[in-house]
């Protein structure tokens, strides 16, 4: 009686031995894999910063040149104004320095 008992322990250990090396070879794959994810997470969080930097520095350069364009545009106009009344006869100051930008 006794050996059977042996017999079936060392079966059933031998199998426990074999799942637990499955399951450590299978552990160890998924630490790889989420090693690579954590990789690339780390590249795409490098790649969305740079790509805030880039919106970032395309919206201080598109409001510069929209300040500039609006600056154009009311200088015209000014030139304009004092050119009609120029024709007209008229003399028509500049607005002052504070009013232009």
């Amino acid at each position: 009686m006794a050996a059977v008992l042996r017999q079936v322990w060392s079966v059933a250990r031998k199998e426990a031995q074999g799942q637990l090396e499955t399951e450590r070879a299978a552990l160890g794959t998924l630490r790889e894999e989420i090693a690579k994810e954590r990789a690339e997470i780390g590249r795409l969080d490098s790649e969305l910063e740079a790509a805030r930097e880039t919106v970032q520095q395309g919206r201080e350069a598109l409001e510069a040149e929209r300040q500039a364009h609006e600056q154009t545009r009311r200088l015209g106009c000014e030139t304009a104004t004092r050119a009609a009344a120029h024709r007209k006869g008229r003399v028509v100051r500049p607005p002052s320095a504070a009013t232009v930008l």
